[in-house]
Parts: structure tokens; sequence; C-alpha cells
């Protein structure tokens, strides 16, 4: 009785029931303006460290900071601190560092650099935007070197001045950087975006 159950069942559902699942498609590569942005490899998912030095002694018997973030799948470092370990920005002199940009090259890692803000102080600034240029251009890291940030949590009322005000100051300050360098994008660590409604 049971078998009649199911082969009156099999023929009054559609052919479509039986037949395989379509493949999957694969997704299309992501679009965007940027020649020497983040990845367009499907695959390609990015996670961030925030604001390290990849020459640090590593963990988990890993010699540098750098090997311990590749082996965690980690694949950026978001901002990047200077050699002395002192907070001082990345890079550290115009136009060089002192082998940080060189490590996340070898490891295949990517760097969204911190950019002096304003975006361009003075032209002999380490951390301005020609600064950085000349740096990538030397050590040929176009494919490492994905991106600027230009600041930390604008929104926060760490100065005097209102964070609204802060917050009007960060389309300039993009507008400037693509000035200077429209083949990456611009970043921006902002959290109030998605917790704080006013903003």
């Amino acid at each position: 009785m049971f078998n009649k159950l199911l082969l009156a069942l099999a023929l009054l559902l559609p052919p479509s029931c039986f037949a395989a699942p379509a493949p999957t498609a694969v997704p299309a590569p992501p679009s965007y303006p940027w020649t020497h942005g983040p990845s367009r490899d499907p695959a390609f998912f990015p996670i961030a460290v925030w604001y390290q030095n990849p020459l640090s002694p590593g963990t988990d018997g890993q010699a540098t900071l750098a090997d311990t973030v590749k082996s965690a799948n980690i694949n950026i470092f978001l901002g990047m601190s200077g050699s002395n370990g002192d907070g001082t920005p990345w890079p550290e002199r115009f136009g060089s560092d002192n082998g940080q940009l060189a490590a996340l090259q070898q490891r295949g890692l990517h760097l969204i650099g911190a950019v002096a803000t304003p975006y361009d102080a003075v032209a002999p600034a380490p951390d301005s935007v020609a600064s950085i240029l000349a740096l990538v251009a030397r050590q040929k890291a176009d494919a490492t070197f994905i991106g600027y940030n230009i600041g930390d949590e604008p929104a926060c009322s760490t100065t005097a001045m209102p964070p609204q005000a802060r917050m009007t100051m960060v389309p300039a300050a993009v507008a400037g950087i693509n000035a200077k360098d429209p083949t990456r994008p611009v970043f921006d660590n902002f959290t109030s975006w998605a917790m704080v409604p006013q903003f």
C-alpha cells in the first residue's frame, strides 16, 4: 500500500520536483571604480586588525604580529602604528618606513593606512598622501596598499569640537584625498552610524 501511495504521489508531482538542483552561480566580482582598492576576488572577505605594528613580536609561536595575523586568517591592517611603539603613526619618515609595508607584502596582507587629517598637512609630513604614495611606489606595493583611513570615530566627542561638526569635515577630507589619489577608497572608523540613530 505504501509503495502505491509513493507511486501515486510521484505521478502527481511535476517533473521539476525530481530535477537536480540548479548549480549555484558563482557570485559576480565586486564592482567599484578603484584600480588599487580591495580585491575583486569573490572569495576575498575583508577582516581587519586595528592599528598594530606588523613587526611586533608575534604570539602562539609566530615570529611577528604579521605572522600571527596571517595565521588567524585576518587579511587587512586597518591603520598601522610606527615601529617605535609609542603610538607614532606609520610611516616614520616621508616616503619610507622601517619595514612594515614590506612585511605585509611578503605575507600577502593588505593595508588601509592612516593618513594625516587635514589630509596633506605640510608636504614633508610622513603620513601625508604624498609620503604614502612615494613609499608605495618605491616598494611596488600597489596590491598591498588598498585604501586610506582618515581617523578614528569622528562622531565621538573626544575633542572640544561637537561630534556633528567633526562629521561635517569628512566629505572635505575624502575629496582632498581623492584629488591626490583617486585609485583607492577612503575609509573612516565609524560605529555610530549603526548604533546612534541621530547620526
